[in-house]
């Protein structure tokens, strides 16, 4: 696995290195689309997801063709198939969420 993918894990050492105190952290389970039990906060997520992925689509069409992760046409329906996913089958995603205070 990508160490990216790993930060959670290593968020409260780098918060302890810049001398942060009270450190906490807490796992959550976010469920986004289908898989969300709440259908008004389920329909939500979808239509802000739906949203940055049309964004984020319109902007990595201006990289150079060599530095875009995807085909360029790909991008055309990328927010259309999210959207479909998300309604059809949902999506489930794991975060660890960290917070500290700076010490007075």
């Amino acid at each position: 696995m990508c160490s990216a993918w790993l930060i959670g894990d290593m968020l409260r050492g780098h918060l302890e290195v810049e001398g942060l105190v009270d450190i906490r952290e807490q796992e959550l389970v976010l469920n986004m689309g289908k898989t969300h039990p709440n259908k008004v906060l389920a329909r939500n997520g979808v239509v802000i997801l739906g949203l940055a992925a049309e964004g984020l689509s319109a902007f990595v069409k201006t990289f150079p063709p060599e530095k875009q992760p995807l085909p360029k046409e790909r991008y055309d329906t990328l927010k259309a198939d999210l959207v479909k996913e998300l309604c059809e089958k949902g999506a489930v995603f794991p975060l660890k969420v960290v917070w500290a205070r700076k010490e007075e």
